[in-house]
């Protein structure tokens, strides 16, 4: 769902200080597959988080219910320009205090800025991190050298591909961050 400091009532986000002793949080780096939404009206983006999760889970012999998601849209807010400016500002932190990166593969992914500046965190933050494939695989991101996940060669994020020019002075002061 949608995030928004407007709502009343029960949201399914939740404070960090409510998450359960040995909780794991993954942070979920996608491409929106529209200009409005992240998903499309068959719901192919919830259901590359629920197999990347349950993967995950498994993977690292995590029960699911203490799997926990950080997705843009229903944890920065879109409705409120300062609140958003603020949400995107924290970025880095966010990732930083996740326990996993997962990429959701997309044929444009690698080649859009904000994808390539939220690698740049999870980098910096030498986090764990993976890929969603198409197939539905959960690969580990390695750096093509080791021999271990899939070799990707990153761009700098200010030379991504943008749906409008006004975010690129937000990517510049992420990529700086970063750095």
């Amino acid at each position: 769902p949608r995030r928004s400091c407007k709502d009343e009532g029960p949201t399914p986000q939740i404070d960090v200080t409510e998450l359960p002793d040995g909780a794991r949080v993954i942070f979920f780096s996608q491409r929106w597959l529209t200009l409005s939404h992240p998903d499309d009206d068959n719901g192919t983006k919830r259901r590359a988080i629920v197999d990347a999760a349950r993967a995950y889970a498994k993977q690292e012999g995590v029960d699911l219910e203490k799997i926990y998601i950080w997705f843009d849209l229903a944890c920065v807010e879109q409705d409120d320009l300062s609140e958003l400016v603020r949400g995107v500002n924290a970025l880095g932190l966010f990732i930083t205090a996740c326990d996993a990166f997962v990429s959701i593969d997309h044929p444009e992914y690698w080649g859009r800025a904000w994808c390539l500046a939220e690698q740049m965190f999870g980098d910096a933050a030498v986090l764990p991190r993976y890929v969603l494939t198409a197939a539905g695989e959960l690969e580990a991101l390695g750096d093509g050298g080791d021999g271990k996940g899939p070799r990707t060669q990153m761009i700098d994020p200010l030379e991504g591909n943008q749906t409008g020019e006004s975010d690129r002075a937000s990517i510049a002061v992420l990529v700086a961050s970063a750095r």
